[in-house]
């Protein structure tokens, strides 16, 4: 993401930090999905398991939902996130979009 979308007066310090780091862990972490051929059925479903459980691990889903009904659901961190993991490869925005649907 071009660091000045990140400078504009509605994301928050907080926003740009999450971005930086789930950038870093997508790049390191889930770079190996990007590319892949998913024309097999079964490796695409056993890929979209692996990426959820990574990001799950790292903290990353959070974003994707709210853990309790009093929480207050942060759009500008789940649009980042979407964004982020688009850059980087389709099925990492899909597998993580998905989450939030459940």
């Amino acid at each position: 993401m071009e660091a000045d979308v990140l400078n504009w007066p509605f994301f928050e310090d907080r926003h740009r930090k999450i971005a930086a780091e789930l950038d870093v862990f997508a790049r390191e972490e889930l770079s190996e999905f990007a590319g892949a051929d998913h024309s097999d059925d079964a490796k695409l479903d056993a890929d979209c398991r692996e990426i959820v459980s990574r990001l799950g691990k790292a903290g990353f889903l959070e974003a994707s939902c709210q853990a309790k009904a009093e929480d207050r659901f942060d759009v500008r961190r789940l649009c980042l996130s979407r964004e982020t993991l688009a850059r980087r490869g389709g099925l990492l925005d899909f597998a993580f979009a998905m989450q939030g649907l459940g």
